[in-house]
């Protein structure tokens, strides 16, 4: 099946995500403490570099394991549904590509939106405008959208309302896509809000009951987008001038 990956893609594609993920290379302190690791290895530019002239890859990655849409419109997720985690191929690559990109926008959007570096600087790291636009141009933030939208499940056919893995890591999903959009309003928060099927989910009443932190942030950066792009004047609180009486 196309859906599969070879073993040696998977493989290096676990060992890039362990790299982001490794205490030695998020804290300063760690890494200088252990002498020889990844710290002193791979240095983070190293490993921002690395992740992003693979972009274009990792975009051909995802759209290989994306679900694909049936001749009636929907996507073909029932088979994975309640799967082991080891068995469905998107998700597998989801957990993978997720600690990359929050190694770009120094940001745990999956847990906590706490920054990913830790030490003296680190919050100063994010994502650069020219970073944003080599993934956007390498289509990967546009397979991540389509990744999410293909993904859904049609929620009248759900036995039970606890969430399962592929909720979770689509949960996680949607919040890395949020963390590259407040990062980049211009470029990929402006083409996140035009996706039809994102932005349906997001505003809809049943995302807004389920998650309603995240369909707040949602419904905030769409409203700062238009407005930023609107060449309508700004409304402004004007206060009325003290009268006489007033200020005696």
């Amino acid at each position: 099946s196309t859906n599969f990956l070879p073993p040696t893609t998977a493989v290096g594609l676990s060992c890039l995500a362990n790299v982001c993920s490794a205490k030695e290379m998020t804290s300063s302190s760690s890494g200088r403490i252990c002498g020889t690791s990844a710290w002193s290895v791979c240095p983070r530019d190293v490993v921002r570099n690395e992740i992003l002239s693979s972009t274009s890859a990792l975009a051909r990655i995802v759209e290989c394991v994306r679900p694909r849409r049936s001749i009636f419109g929907s996507a073909k997720t029932e088979e994975w549904a309640g799967e082991n985690l080891a068995e469905c191929p998107w998700m597998r690559v989801a957990i993978c590509v997720l600690p990359m990109m929050e190694f770009l926008t120094n940001l745990r959007a999956r847990f906590d939106f706490q920054p990913v570096f830790e030490g003296a600087g680190s919050r100063n790291v994010a994502l650069s405008d020219a970073d944003a636009k080599s993934i956007m141009d390498s289509g990967l933030f546009r397979e991540l959208l389509l990744l999410y939208t293909a993904t859904a499940i049609d929620e009248s056919k759900r036995e039970t309302t606890i969430p399962n893995a592929e909720d979770v890591v689509r949960t996680q999903l949607l919040q890395t896509i949020f963390a590259l959009s407040i990062q980049s309003p211009v470029t990929l928060g402006a083409f996140a809000i035009r996706v039809p099927d994102l932005a349906k989910r997001v505003h809809s009443d049943e995302f807004m009951q389920q998650h309603l932190v995240d369909g707040i942030l949602w419904t905030s950066l769409g409203s700062s987008i238009l407005e930023s792009k609107s060449n309508a004047p700004k409304s402004r609180l004007k206060l009325r001038p003290p009268t006489k009486a007033n200020s005696k």
